[in-house]
């Protein structure tokens, strides 16, 4: 029940005391109700019954979850030493398998064991026909793994393998040993380390949401540094605080000026700017000469040609920075390119890129909800690109989502192939493909018009007579992906996981209010830089991004340094997003 269950539970216990019943005690008892629903055991091995294990390594520490009817028996974490480290992939993946079967190898020799990896090649070790003989390190672990006799090894996808994963990348653990560092395993208990030979508890966001499926962070090896930073002021060694969470109390824009005259980096700059406001001043400014301008409340510094708003390096600014441009439901959770991106179009401080990518990196949300991407093997069939926005236009639906007060429990998600700028419409599964046509002339005809082609998968509804009478009729040619392989037409399937991830961070409870969020996704979403054309879809819709809410505070103090609408570059920007998503598709 926790360490404090004894100051939860002091209103309920004074049984020979006359008490009148108030708040107080109804929220003791729904803690006591809560906590009895979260509390997690580990559950008792049955050798009767066949076993799960679940393996990954990261590169520099391994991890595994022993479970049974869905339930954690066990958690293991072990350091690599720098030997291991340097072993190839494939064998440090089965490197994991062989130290996770021998630390419960007594309960495992003599049972059903199903070993689930990510690792596809490991499932071959099960039919291996080598054609020279082996030797090493790898007779010595095969030869071990005959000697359980039920031992099935099973591919299953990373996405589904979160729990090893987080364990292999658990925070703290160091990414390089030294030779004198022994390789033990961590056997995690609730929120600690320990040597106990079984854990007591779980990793933290352990299942925690049901219904809604959990994913792992992007897969990479965890870097020994941050990325450097641009061409620009060196950064500072360390920041205040590395936290994308809404602030407490969020500082006022009256407070700036107050800041900007304690602030060790950039009061030589305020106190020089203020006493001019607006003029542009050449100062130095960390052995550079940079040039500043103070509009009330802000300190403008001119980066790479751009102004951008000076941030006092306090925890407090930090924090309200990024989480109007990371945290909040109109940026979505970007990922670390694309929250920079965002954030250095209006504001600056040194070493901005490093603090992006670290707080990123440490966002709970992003590592609970988001999965990695990785091509499969073998020829890619590429789609053309087009010549004008919406003239392949991609469709989809997102279905058996939670039933909401309007009978909606459906996306139908509409995408261009060009901008990548997106529509999110509400939608039922049952719709028909009349209904289906009604939705697309209501929601991207009247808009955008007619497009050329029309992008989807083999739905019944997408195959019917009508739909393909007003293709015929209106000259739009349908492209349909493979049937059992939605890769097929993989921009829209990577923005439905985008969308699902958004939803996976930003609703916690009360599961069917998806659709009262759905606006406010499609604005993030439709106002975030895409990887592809390295500009957002809005920008290459009309030229420059909307105000959003990370905006709104700021409006007046960007207003001098905005660029007009850009309508006679739109041709230009077309270009611009074409010649990239040529050069994405061949990296």
């Amino acid at each position: 029940m926790g360490p404090d269950y004894a100051d939860v539970a002091r209103p309920l216990v004074n049984l020979d005391v006359s008490f009148e019943w108030t708040e107080l005690y109804t929220q003791a008892v729904r803690q006591l109700k809560q906590r009895l629903i979260d509390f997690t055991t580990l559950q008792v091995p049955d050798t009767t019954k066949p076993f799960e294990l679940y393996t990954d390594a990261s590169g520099y520490s391994i991890g595994a979850v022993l479970e049974q009817d869905g339930k954690p028996i066990g958690f293991l974490i072990q350091v690599m030493n720098p030997t291991q480290q340097r072993y190839s992939i494939y064998d440090q993946e089965l490197l994991a398998l062989v130290i996770a079967l021998d630390k419960w190898s007594h309960l495992l020799r003599v049972s059903k064991v199903t070993a689930y990896t990510d690792h596809q090649a490991l499932t071959h070790l099960q039919r291996l026909q080598a054609s020279k003989p082996l030797r090493g390190r790898t007779v010595r672990w095969l030869d071990f793994l005959a000697e359980f006799s039920d031992l099935q090894i099973t591919y299953v996808q990373g996405a589904r393998n979160q729990v090893a994963d987080v364990l292999s990348r658990r925070p703290g653990l160091p990414n390089s040993c030294s030779h004198d560092t022994p390789s033990v395993p961590l056997m995690l208990a609730t929120g600690q380390a320990s040597a106990a030979p079984l854990s007591r508890g779980r990793p933290p966001n352990y299942r925690k949401l049901p219904g809604i499926r959990s994913r792992r962070p992007r897969r990479r090896s965890l870097p020994s540094a941050p990325s450097p930073p641009p061409p620009e002021p060196n950064p500072e060694p360390e920041h205040p605080t590395l936290t994308t969470k809404t602030p407490a109390d969020p500082p006022d824009v009256r407070q700036w000026p107050q800041a900007y005259s304690k602030c060790p980096v950039f009061r030589v700059p305020y106190k020089a700017a203020v006493n001019q406001p607006g003029e542009a001043l050449l100062i130095e400014f960390r052995n550079r000469q940079f040039t500043f301008r103070y509009v009330q409340p802000y300190l403008h510094i001119r980066v790479h040609g751009l102004w951008s708003i000076c941030v006092p390096q306090f925890p407090e600014f930090l924090t309200q920075v990024l989480h109007s441009h990371h945290g909040h439901v109109t940026a979505s959770h970007r990922g670390q390119k694309k929250t920079f991106a965002a954030l250095s179009k209006h504001y600056y401080w040194p070493g901005i890129r490093a603090y992006t990518t670290a707080c990123v990196e440490s966002c709970a949300h992003c590592r609970a909800s988001k999965s990695f991407n990785q091509r499969p093997a073998g020829l890619l069939q590429q789609l053309l690109i087009p010549s004008h926005r919406w003239a392949h236009v991609s469709l989809d639906f997102i279905t058996d989502l939670p039933l909401t007060t309007t009978g909606h429990d459906s996306i139908l998600v509409m995408a261009d192939s060009l901008s990548k700028k997106a529509h999110f419409v509400p939608a039922k599964k049952s719709f028909t493909a009349a209904d289906t046509v009604e939705l697309l002339a209501d929601r991207l005809i009247r808009y955008h018009g007619f497009p050329e082609v029309l992008i989807s998968d083999r739905d019944p509804r997408f195959q019917s007579d009508l739909w393909q009478q007003l293709c015929h009729r209106f000259d739009v040619k349908r492209a349909m992906s493979s049937s059992y392989h939605p890769q097929s037409d993989g921009q829209t399937e990577r923005l439905n996981r985008t969308l699902e991830q958004m939803f996976h961070t930003y609703i916690q409870s009360g599961e069917r209010e998806w659709e009262r969020l759905l606006s406010a996704l499609e604005l993030a979403y439709n106002t975030t830089s895409h990887s592809s054309t390295e500009l957002s879809p809005f920008e290459v819709m009309t030229g420059e991004n909307p105000f959003t809410a990370a905006n709104l505070d700021i409006a007046g103090a960007l207003a001098p340094t905005l660029t007009p609408p850009m309508t006679k570059h739109f041709r230009q920007l077309c270009d611009r997003a074409q010649s990239h998503i040529q050069k994405a598709k061949w990296q």
